[in-house]
């Protein structure tokens, strides 16, 4: 998914306003860790000029932060503006094989990610849980 990011980067640059930058760095920092701290995004804000510049800063340094973060901003890309998502390609509606949509899916049947990159069990349900936006802590007081 990092990589995804990367392969639009151009495209995102160009298509995120001013409005949406700002509803994807305070979703990002709203997270549980939050992927990007208030110095981060005081950056971003702060040192840049210019729209573009800004929206670049973001998506490189969440790209940094690798896999999970990525995911974090598409699914926050997706709920805030559904239109850019589709059409940059960007989605995190389907597992990487494409069989059940996330919410639906257990995080015990997820598989490998993409680019082959294969996480444990405990990261598996930690990812599932960012993207369906569950605590982790809930399942643990069942």
């Amino acid at each position: 998914m990092s990589d995804q990011l990367m392969k639009v980067r151009v495209e995102l640059i160009a298509g995120v306003s001013e409005a949406l930058l700002k509803d994807l760095i305070d979703g990002l920092r709203a997270t549980d860790p939050p992927v990007l701290t208030g110095r981060e995004a005081n950056h971003i804000l702060q040192a840049n000029q210019v729209q573009e510049d800004r929206v670049g800063e973001l998506v490189d340094m969440v790209h940094k932060k690798g896999q999970m973060a990525s995911l974090l901003m598409i699914s926050i890309l997706e709920e805030k503006d559904k239109h850019l998502a589709a059409k940059l390609g960007l989605g995190t509606e389907t597992d990487i094989s494409g069989e059940l949509p996330l919410s639906l899916a257990r995080p015990i049947s997820m598989g490998s990610w993409a680019g082959g990159t294969r996480y444990c069990e405990a990261e598996k349900w930690e990812m599932w849980c960012h993207l369906n936006q569950i605590r982790l802590s809930s399942f643990m007081e069942s």
